[in-house]
Order: structure tokens, then C-alpha cells, then sequence
């Protein structure tokens, strides 16, 4: 699985777009199948510290065998 977060004009996006498993979260860019934030939010810092827990705690539920992919 790749996983970006950034621009969407930058490079590795182009890279990340060519995988069929992938987590992209794209900053001022609406994109299909990404998720989108605004870099000018106020709260942008805590946006991605609490988006970064819950990545964190799905994957544990994967790994400890919580949860499965269909």
C-alpha cells in the first residue's frame, strides 16, 4: 500500500497514482479517491495528527487481525 500526503503537482504523486492500493491525501487539489485538505486550514496540524491516529490504529486492527480487506 502507498501512502502520500502532499501537493498535487508534486512528482511522487505520480508514482502514488499508479498503485492500485494507495491512501493519498492531497492538500488544495480535489482529486477522485483522495482525500482533501486545505493547507491555509488553522487546524491543519491537528487535522493530520489525528488522520495520522487513526491510520495508526487501522493498521494495528489489520495486524492483530481486528479487521479484514474483502
Amino acid at each position: 500500500i502507498f501512502w502520500y500526503i502532499g501537493q498535487g503537482n508534486h512528482q511522487a504523486l505520480d508514482v502514488a497514482k499508479e498503485q492500485n492500493q494507495k491512501f493519498l491525501w492531497i492538500l488544495d487539489e480535489e482529486m477522485s479517491n483522495a482525500f482533501y485538505l486545505r493547507s491555509s486550514d488553522d487546524l491543519i496540524d491537528f487535522k493530520l495528527l489525528h488522520l495520522i491516529r487513526l491510520f495508526d490504529k487501522t493498521l494495528d486492527a489489520f495486524i492483530f487481525g481486528e479487521a479484514e480487506l474483502d
